[in-house]
């Protein structure tokens, strides 16, 4: 099995949570930067504010392909539409 560790752009952006959507894209929260960001397929990291200080913890990704995630210290959930 092939054990590739792809390394995230910048430091310090505390990655929790990991969910991928139909197209193969892999989306995970970055809590302590405040972000949501993906992994495509050409292993090309984009990066998404969400929320300041919001806290983003936990992912899913529904069948639509959008990202639905929690945040925590804002008390909302949110979602990203890229579909």
């Amino acid at each position: 099995a092939d054990n590739t560790v792809t390394l995230f752009p910048r430091t310090n952006v505390g990655p929790q949570g990991i969910d991928a959507s139909p197209d193969g894209t892999v989306w995970f929260t970055q809590t302590t930067a405040g972000n949501i960001a993906s992994i495509n397929n050409a292993g090309v990291v984009t990066e998404s504010k969400v929320v300041r200080g919001s806290q983003p913890f936990g992912i899913v990704v529904a069948d639509d392909g959008n990202p639905w995630y929690a945040m925590s210290s804002a008390d909302k959930i949110g979602t990203l539409l890229v579909n």
